[in-house]
C-alpha cells in the first residue's frame, strides 16, 4: 500500500521512514515480495509494484464484469462529450475509480485509473453515498476536506446528499482537486440497487448543462445490468 501514493518507486530509506519500520525488516520483506513477483526491483535498486498484482487484480470478478458490460457505453459517452469518463464503485468506505478514459486534447486530471478518493469530495462518491452504495453513517465520522472548498461538516453531507436524491446526479466542483468540476449518475442493477456511479469531469466551470449526456450513458450501463442480472457482491 505504500506504492499508493505520488512517487511510484521508492527505496528502501524512503519504505522505512513511511512505514516506521527498520530497514533489516523491509528489505527482508521486500526480498519475499520480488520473488512472489508482487514488487519488481529496478536495475537502479528502487522498488514498483509488480505484474502479479495486475494479475491477481483482474481475478476481482465482480468489478471487471461491470467494467466490460459498461465500457461500450464509457466510450459513447466519451465521444458525446470529450470530457474523461469515470466509472466509479465504493469500496472499505472509498471511491475507486475501475475505468478512466482521459480526454483529449484537454488538461490532464491527476486522477489515475484504479485510484481512490473520499467518497464525499467526488461527484460518483456522492452518488454512492446518496443511493446507499455506501453507508452514511459509518462515513460521517471520517469527513476530511481534500481542497478549500470540500464538505466539512455532517450537515452540509446530509444536505447535499438530499440535493442528490432529489435531483439525481451529483455534482463536484473542485472539491477533489482545485480547477476540477464534476457531474455523476448512479448506475443500478438488475434489482435496482445502485452499485456503480458514472461520471465526467473537467476543468469548466459548470458540468450541469451535460447531465443529460451522462444520464444517458448511467441508464444504457444500468440496462446492460439488468439484461445481464449482474449484481456486484464485491463492494464494501
Amino acid at each position: 500500500e505504500a506504492f499508493d501514493g505520488p512517487h511510484k518507486t521508492m527505496g528502501v530509506t524512503e519504505l522505512s521512514k513511511q512505514l516506521s519500520m527498520p530497514k533489516p525488516t523491509i528489505h527482508r520483506l521486500l526480498t519475499d515480495l520480488v520473488d512472489a513477483g508482487v514488487v519488481d526491483k529496478l536495475p537502479w535498486g528502487r522498488y514498483q509494484v509488480g505484474m502479479r498484482l495486475f494479475e491477481l487484480g483482474t481475478l476481482a470478478q465482480g468489478a471487471a464484469t461491470l467494467r466490460s458490460l459498461a465500457l461500450p457505453h464509457l466510450h459513447g459517452l466519451y465521444r458525446d462529450t470529450g470530457y474523461t469518463v469515470y466509472l466509479t464503485v465504493t469500496d472499505q468506505g472509498q471511491a475507486i475509480q475501475i475505468e478512466r478514459l482521459p480526454a483529449p486534447n484537454r488538461p490532464q486530471i491527476q486522477a489515475r485509473w484504479g485510484g481512490r478518493w473520499s467518497l464525499h469530495c467526488s461527484s460518483g462518491g456522492k452518488v454512492l453515498l446518496a443511493f446507499g452504495a455506501a453507508d452514511v453513517e459509518s462515513y460521517v465520522d471520517h469527513i476530511v476536506p481534500l481542497t478549500k472548498y470540500s464538505i466539512r461538516d455532517v450537515a452540509r453531507l446530509r444536505a447535499e446528499l438530499d440535493t442528490v436524491r432529489s435531483q439525481g446526479y451529483a455534482l463536484s466542483q473542485q472539491e477533489s482537486l482545485l480547477g476540477v468540476y464534476g457531474v455523476a449518475v448512479p448506475v443500478y442493477d438488475s434489482k435496482r440497487m445502485v452499485v456503480a456511479a458514472v461520471g465526467i469531469a473537467g476543468h469548466e466551470h459548470s458540468m450541469t448543462g451535460l447531465y443529460p449526456a451522462v444520464l444517458k450513458a448511467g441508464e444504457a450501463v444500468s440496462a446492460e445490468l439488468s439484461r445481464q442480472h449482474w449484481t456486484d457482491k464485491s463492494a464494501g
